[in-house]
């Protein structure tokens, strides 16, 4: 007699679960994906994972279902049409570098101009470069970093370092501007009220 649809669903969920009582969420040749729900880590890509004695030489693991599944089976880059741009201009410059000719034009150039042209001081361009940062993964922070680097020729590191110290140094003197202000108001009060005090006395002595 066949299974009806919640039955076979139940009876597949049943064959994942080992008998240590991980549930396997995904096979990809000796590897598995696992869900250990006793675990601390209740993630674990299992290497040289063996069905029949539910064991493996080692594991991956993680706390986290979406990191485990992306380092399990990676999501693939699909060429698009900023890949067949970058491709493309990648043989023009194959073919640029074959030429002789000083003072020929190409992605460096065209890349060094927008850089200078580029108004670095707008507020707000550190913000999104931090925004851009933090909002990324893992593999994104990477990239983000050596592309700074690419561009600037400073390391993200060192950015960080040397804005962190100008920041500082601005509140710094902020405070000590506002203290000398704070200073001179209370010198301004003191002398208004000795000169009060003066015109007081003058005017008792006349009486």
């Amino acid at each position: 007699m066949t299974n009806s649809y919640p039955e076979q669903k139940m009876a597949d969920a049943l064959e994942a679960i080992d008998t240590k009582g991980n549930i396997v969420l995904q096979n990809n040749g000796e590897d598995a994906l696992l869900f250990m729900p006793s675990a601390v880590a209740k993630f674990c890509i299992a290497h040289g994972y063996d069905e029949q004695t539910c064991s493996w030489s080692h594991g991956s693991y993680y706390s986290n279902l979406t990191a485990a599944s992306m380092e399990f089976s990676p999501v693939e880059t699909h060429p698009d049409e900023r890949t067949e741009a970058i491709e493309h201009i990648d043989n023009l410059v194959d073919k640029i570098d074959g030429l002789e000719s000083a003072g020929v034009t190409d992605a460096d150039t065209v890349l060094a101009d927008m850089v200078e042209r580029a108004d670095f001081e707008q507020t707000g361009v550190a913000a999104e470069i931090f925004n851009l940062y933090t909002e990324a993964d893992g593999a994104g922070r990477e990239v983000i970093g050596s592309m700074f680097e690419s561009l600037i020729g400073e390391s993200f590191d060192t950015f960080l370092s040397e804005a962190t110290k100008a920041c500082e140094k601005t509140l710094e003197q902020s405070e000590v501007g506002e203290s000398l202000d704070e200073m001179m108001e209370q010198k301004l009060e003191v002398a208004g009220n000795g000169e009060i005090g003066d015109e007081m006395s003058v005017s008792n002595g006349e009486r």
